[in-house]
C-alpha cells in the first residue's frame, strides 16, 4: 500500500467519480477531518489500528489532508531512481553476466525469499502484480480537470484512437539470446506486429547488416546497458558517460532512441547521462515485487512520464523471468499476462510486456508459443494497437511540448544546503 508520513493510503469501496464540476482543495496542513463536516470518505489513511480521513468530499469540493501532487512526485521519484546498490556488484562473481541457466536459477533463490520477505511483513508497496493506489489518486486529479502532464505524465489519447497501447519489448542478454531472437521474430511477423529488441552494447559481437534490415521491416533496436552489468548505474557520471558513448558508437549505423538497464537497475546519475544520448528509457515496471530487488520495485504508474527531457516508459506488465521464477506454467503465465492487459486496458493504461528470446526464457517452443496465443488475443481486440517504444516516444512527443530538464515536476529541485 501506498504509504506517507500519516500511514497506509487506502481507498474505501465508495461508488463515487470524480468530475470536472468537482473543486479541488489542497494543503490542508494540520487541519483535522473532525474540524469539516464533510458528506463522504474517499480515501483514508491507516497506521495500525489508526484510521484517518486523507480525502473528504463536501459538496462538490474535495478535501485533501495532504497534498497529492506532492505524494505523486515524491514516490515516482523515489521509486524511479533511488536504488540501492546491490550487493554482488563489487563481487568477483559477475551474477549479470552468468550463463542463463545459472542466472535463472538465482533468480528463483532470490524470488523465493522476495515472496517470504512479503509474505512476513504483510504489507507491500507496490503491491503486485498491479497497484492502484497511486493511480487513484492521480485519477482523482485527472477527473477534477487537472491535466496530467502538469505532472510529467502522459495519459493518453493514444494512437489510432484505441483504448490502450501495447508495446511489445525483448531483452536480448547474451549472444545465446541473440542468435535465438528469429523464434519470436517470426511469431511477431505472422501477426504483422514489430518490437524493440534491447542489446547490449559491449557484451558480444552484432552482425550490423542484420540489426539494419530489421529497422528496415520496422523493428527497433535498443540498448540494453554496456555489458549487461548492475554496475553502471551506480559508477562515477563520468564511467556512466564514456561507457553511454561507446555503446552509441557502436551502434552508430542505427536509429538509436532508446535505452533499458541490466536487471532493471536504474539511479538519477544514470538518468541524467541518458538525457545526452537517448530520447527514452525503459527501466521502471509499474510494479515488480519479485526479483532480485530487495526493495519492492516500480513507480505504480502505468503510463510514459517525463525525467527531465527523458520520456519514462514503464514496463507494466510482468515479465517473462519474474514468472518462470515463480514457478509459473506457461498456461498460467499466459493467464497472467492476459488478466492484466484487460486490467490495463480498463484504466486506459500503457501496455509495455518484456520478454528475453534466450532458450532458458521466452526463446523456448512452450513459450514461443503462448507468446503467439498472447499476440493472438491482442490482435482480436480492436481497441488495442500495437507499436514499438520508439514509435510510442515519437507519438508522445507530438503530442505535448518536450519538457526541460530544469522545468521537469518529475525530478524534485535539490535545495542548497
Amino acid at each position: 500500500m501506498l504509504s506517507d508520513q500519516f500511514g497506509y493510503l487506502e481507498f474505501p469501496s465508495a461508488k463515487w467519480a470524480p468530475s470536472n464540476q468537482q473543486r479541488l482543495s489542497f494543503f490542508m496542513g494540520r487541519l483535522h477531518a473532525c474540524d469539516l463536516d464533510y458528506d463522504e470518505v474517499i480515501a483514508q489513511f491507516r497506521s495500525g489500528s489508526v484510521v484517518r480521513p486523507a480525502v473528504v468530499r463536501k459538496k462538490k469540493t474535495l478535501y485533501f489532508f495532504f497534498d497529492p501532487k506532492k505524494l505523486l512526485l515524491s514516490h515516482i521519484h523515489k521509486k524511479c531512481l533511488a536504488q540501492k546498490k546491490p550487493f554482488f556488484v563489487d563481487y568477483p562473481f559477475i551474477y549479470d553476466q552468468t550463463s542463463a541457466e545459472t542466472h535463472f536459477m538465482i533468480l528463483q533463490m532470490l524470488s523465493a525469499f522476495q515472496k517470504w520477505s512479503q509474505d512476513s511483513s504483510g504489507l507491500s508497496y507496490p503491491e503486485w502484480p498491479q497497484d492502484l493506489s497511486l493511480l487513484s489518486i492521480l485519477k482523482l486529479l485527472i477527473g477534477c480537470g487537472l491535466p496530467a502532464m502538469e505532472l510529467g505524465i502522459f495519459t493518453g489519447p493514444w494512437p489510432k484512437r484505441a483504448k490502450s497501447l501495447v508495446c511489445l519489448s525483448h531483452d536480448v542478454d547474451d549472444r545465446v539470446g541473440y542468435d535465438n531472437m528469429e523464434m519470436l521474430l517470426n511469431v511477431e511477423r505472422g501477426f504483422g506486429y514489430r518490437a524493440t529488441y534491447n542489446i547490449p552494447g559491449m557484451r558480444y559481437e552484432v552482425d550490423m547488416g542484420y540489426l539494419k534490415s530489421l529497422e528496415e521491416e520496422g523493428f527497433e533496436i535498443g540498448i540494453h546497458g554496456y555489458k549487461h552489468r548492475s554496475e553502471t548505474p551506480f559508477l562515477e557520471p563520468e564511467v556512466i558517460d564514456a561507457r553511454l558513448k561507446e555503446s552509441m558508437e557502436r551502434f552508430k549505423g542505427l536509429k538509436i532512441q532508446g535505452y533499458r538497464s541490466p536487471a532493471l537497475r536504474r539511479t538519477e546519475r544514470l538518468l541524467s547521462g541518458l538525457e545526452k544520448y537517448f530520447q527514452y528509457d525503459s527501466s521502471v515496471p509499474d510494479t515488480e515485487n519479485h526479483t532480485q530487488s530487495r526493495d519492492f520495485n516500480g513507480c505504480s504508474i502505468p503510463y510514459p512520464f517525463f525525467v527531465g527531457s527523458l520520456l519514462e516508459i514503464p514496463i507494466t506488465v510482468p515479465q517473462d523471468g519474474v514468472l518462470m521464477a515463480l514457478k509459473y506454467s506457461p498456461e498460467k503465465i499466459l493467464e497472467t499476462w492476459k488478466t492484466k492487459i484487460l486490467s490495463l486496458k480498463d484504466q486506459g493504461a500503457l501496455i509495455v510486456l518484456n520478454t528475453h528470446p534466450d532458450p532458458v526464457f521466452s526463446g523456448k517452443p512452450a513459450m514461443a508459443r503462448i507468446y503467439g496465443e498472447l499476440l493472438k488475443f491482442i490482435s482480436r481486440d480492436r481497441e488495442l494497437h500495437v507499436s514499438t517504444l520508439g514509435e510510442l516516444n515519437g507519438w508522445v512527443r507530438k503530442k505535448c511540448s518536450v519538457r526541460s530538464s530544469s522545468s521537469s515536476p518529475s525530478r524534485p529541485v535539490q535545495k542548497a544546503a
